[in-house]
């Protein structure tokens, strides 16, 4: 990626999450217009992509629409799956965003199932033979899913 263009992007992001507390709505629409910048310019399954879409369903739970959220959150976990693998590091922060959404609009056995069947494999890996991006999202995971990492790890 183009390093204007990177840097053109994060800056919109930014600005976007920083509307998300004060406007909510006019964050959801600067979210929207970033995601088909995204789309149109590094891709729709792009890590990127797929963090600012993660940045919108957070929006719409402010927003009081919590299914809306929940269902994008499912699509984006099931997109990065299906298109980077099911063990890539953007993969797993999606999957670990995406679980934060259903643990907010869930019953707590969708929750249990969710991670149990998208994450748990983070759960179990060796921190230490993890990159460091992998690392801090298991480290995410567990303490989501109210576990402590290891000590000494990461």
């Amino acid at each position: 990626m183009n390093l204007n263009l990177a840097d053109a992007l994060v800056a919109a992001r930014e600005d976007a999450l920083a509307l998300r507390l004060r406007d909510p709505a006019a964050a959801e629409a600067a979210q929207k217009r970033l995601i088909e910048r995204c789309r149109l310019t590094i891709g729709p399954v792009h890590p990127f992509t797929l963090a600012v879409r993660s940045d919108l369903c957070l929006t719409l739970l402010v927003l009081d629409r919590g299914e809306l959220a929940k269902d994008v959150a499912y699509d984006l976990a099931d997109i990065a799956a299906q298109h980077l693998g099911s063990r890539d590091p953007a993969t797993a922060e999606t999957q670990v965003r995406a679980l934060f959404i259903v643990m907010c609009t869930s019953a707590f056995e969708e929750c249990v199932e969710f991670g149990r069947s998208r994450l748990e494999w983070l759960a179990e890996e060796d921190p230490r033979g993890l990159d460091p991006e992998l690392e801090q999202t298991r480290r995410e995971y567990l303490e989501l899913t109210g576990r402590e990492p290891e000590r000494g790890a990461g």
